[in-house]
């Protein structure tokens, strides 16, 4: 007679030896999705420089780069003159969603006293942005200070 399967012994090497490979994998795996997001933060950095750069332009062309508060439409014909601060967006939401192409399901947005705005990744931050130190950050700050907005990633938490 012929037994078939596994015995008793058998059954938990493997199962050790896939606890232990499991375990050894799991930070690399982590480390991964940590990369993605913080990779996924420089490309809207990127997007938000670049938007800056071709609104400046399109300033630079109409001759308010260097007031303080304008409205610059960006084509011919535009009903909804975009808000410029020297020249660059003053960004916000409405700002956001016509210059970068931003998905309500990942991202979300939060102006912080009127000088700074803020896109989070969504779970990857607390609402609100609170500032105490413990939070996660993962997110991109745009402040405004005297001209140029500071686009700065914060990716503590990633």
């Amino acid at each position: 007679m012929k037994v078939r399967g596994f015995t008793l012994i058998e059954m938990v090497v493997v199962i050790v030896i896939l606890g232990i490979l499991s375990v050894t994998a799991y930070p690399k795996f982590m480390s991964l999705q940590s990369d993605s997001r913080k990779a996924t933060l420089q490309a809207m950095k990127g997007a938000i420089n670049s938007a800056n750069g071709m609104v400046y332009g399109k300033a630079t062309l109409a001759g308010v780069e260097n007031q303080k508060d304008a409205i610059l439409p960006l084509y011919a014909g535009d009903t909804a003159p975009l808000p410029v601060k020297y020249g660059y967006p003053a960004w916000s939401s409405d700002s956001m969603k016509r210059l970068v192409t931003l998905d309500d399901d990942e991202w979300t947005t939060y102006t912080l006293g009127g000088n700074e705005y803020r896109i989070g990744l969504k779970g990857y931050y607390r609402d609100a942005f609170p500032q105490e130190s413990g939070i996660r950050q993962c997110f991109i700050g745009v402040s405004f200070m005297e001209k140029a907005p500071v686009v700065k990633i914060y990716d503590r938490d990633c």
